[in-house]
């Protein structure tokens, strides 16, 4: 029998925000009851990685449950650790999408007959991450998920390949083939043990490369989670000719100047954006996705064209505009 295994983060699935790094970023924004001043914020992310770093010191196999209840910075308007580990798994979810490439790859080692394993170095839990690889179409009835923490091995010594050997009951590695990002991990040392390896490397565009290596703020991290965004549509979704020009030009331009805006306005007491058509519309659009962020700011349509303020009776344009609450009487 043929054994087929994959590596799950940046193989088979990709995260919205690019680097787990930036997922803390994003995390922090609702790991709080009320918006925290920045530099509790900040404060809030270095201190859920160090947590995280003290753990890998002490014990390598530590789970999620283990990095909450060690974790020990307090503000008050941060939320119980209980709320922040279930937190941190619903935004895994929101985050995590399919790699649209690695999918078919499964699907086709399924349509061969081969048993199929997925792998991970990771604290989150195997029934976690199966639920997840169901719900993107990866995991079928009869594969396997192993997760180093639950197995107390690792990939990058080889360790958990030869746990997954003895729990299958295989006698040896010469019938697998495992797929994975890492280059340890994932090539170095499986192929150590005799299994055919291949290396996947999901990389970033040229432009989105350039949004990533040039974020040099020391805040949130805007265009790196851009590149990070950018990156797993690429991945996540069909591919045409327009697709990397909206992602790599388009998209970032506009979801810049739409965040900056709208926290101009918040930080000028601004209650109220508007958009004209038709020009605004995809800005507007954008305006919508950013209101869990922006919660205070109304953003409304208009249904105007240059053309039409230029043109018309003048009297109806003011009456439209009194309606919207652009003009008063």
């Amino acid at each position: 029998m043929k054994i087929s295994s994959f590596d799950i983060f940046d193989t088979c699935l990709v995260r919205k925000c690019g680097t787990p790094e930036n997922f803390f970023d994003v995390f922090s924004l609702r790991a709080f009851n009320q918006e925290p001043p920045e530099w509790a914020r900040q404060e809030f992310v270095a201190a859920r990685r160090l947590t995280e770093q003290k753990l890998w010191n002490e014990n390598p196999y530590y789970t999620l449950q283990d990095i909450w209840c060690a974790f020990d910075w307090s503000h008050p308007l941060l939320k119980s650790s209980t709320e922040l580990c279930e937190l941190e798994q619903t935004m895994e979810r929101e985050m995590l999408v399919p790699v649209l490439s690695m999918r078919d790859k499964v699907n086709e080692c399924h349509k061969q007959g081969d048993k199929i394993i997925f792998i991970s170095d990771m604290y989150l839990s195997s029934a976690f991450l199966i639920d997840i690889m169901r719900v993107h179409g990866f995991l079928q009835d009869g594969d396997a998920l192993y997760v180093s923490c639950e197995c107390n091995a690792a990939k990058h010594d080889g360790g958990l390949f030869r746990y997954v050997q003895q729990n299958e009951g295989l006698k040896s590695f010469r019938h697998w083939h495992h797929y994975g990002d890492n280059k340890q991990g994932d090539y170095k040392a499986p192929k150590k043990l005799g299994i055919q390896c291949t290396l996947i490397n999901h990389e970033y565009t040229p432009y989105q490369k350039q949004w990533k290596n040039n974020d040099y703020s020391l805040g949130f991290k805007y265009p790196s989670i851009l590149a990070g965004l950018g990156r797993a549509l690429h991945y996540s979704t069909e591919w045409t000719t327009h697709t990397d020009f909206v992602l790599d030009i388009i998209a970032p331009f506009y979801c810049s100047l739409v965040y900056r805006m709208m926290r101009d306005a918040k930080e000028r007491g601004i209650k109220r954006l508007y958009f004209c058509a038709r020009d605004a519309w995809p800005l507007y659009q954008i305006a919508l996705q950013y209101k869990s962020f922006f919660p205070n700011i109304e953003t409304h349509y208009l249904y105007i064209s240059r053309q039409s303020l230029y043109e018309g009776e003048n009297n109806a344009k003011l009456q439209y505009f009194i309606q919207e609450g652009v003009a008063t009487k």
